[in-house]
């Protein structure tokens, strides 16, 4: 008999634990000057940072840095930040295999938007990604202090 009631407790407790942790990201959702569409929510942060930190940031308080896998998205999100995005970092770096991929694991980019002649590793150390307020990207230093985009699924 003691067993149930302990189990019972503990399912009682996961469920408060959980309502709470609802809450609570509620709660965060709503104050964050968010414009959100579909089932992701884009966050423009005015915070320059290199590249590196702005994705340790993104991972903490959000999902990660922006991906765009398509142009649908990349409308979209220029849409939803409203002329915000000029040369922020969004989610893509080339990769060990001198690939360009997307910093949430999503693997190579298949979808690109590049600025015409890039990316062209004009600097020896071009191997992250900036968007333009044009939707259109540049490879560029990844040490370089930006304002950067972060995404979160809901």
């Amino acid at each position: 008999p003691c067993r149930t009631g302990a189990y019972k407790v503990v399912v009682l407790l996961m469920f408060i634990t959980l309502q709470c942790q609802c809450l609570t990201q509620s709660t965060n959702s709503i104050k964050r000057p968010d414009k959100s569409y579909h089932a992701t929510r884009y966050s423009f942060i005015d915070i320059p940072l290199n590249w590196y930190e702005a994705q340790r940031f993104c991972r903490v308080k959000f999902t990660d840095l922006v991906t765009i896998n398509n142009m649908y998205n990349n409308n979209k999100l220029l849409d939803a930040l409203g002329g915000q995005v000029s040369l922020t970092w969004i989610g893509l770096h080339r990769g060990a295999s001198d690939r360009w991929m997307w910093a949430d694991g999503g693997g190579e980019a298949l979808f690109t938007r590049w600025t015409e002649g890039e990316p062209n590793q004009l600097a020896a150390d071009e191997w992250c990604a900036e968007a333009s307020s044009s939707g259109r990207w540049n490879d560029v230093s990844c040490a370089e202090k930006k304002d950067f985009i972060c995404y979160d699924r809901e």
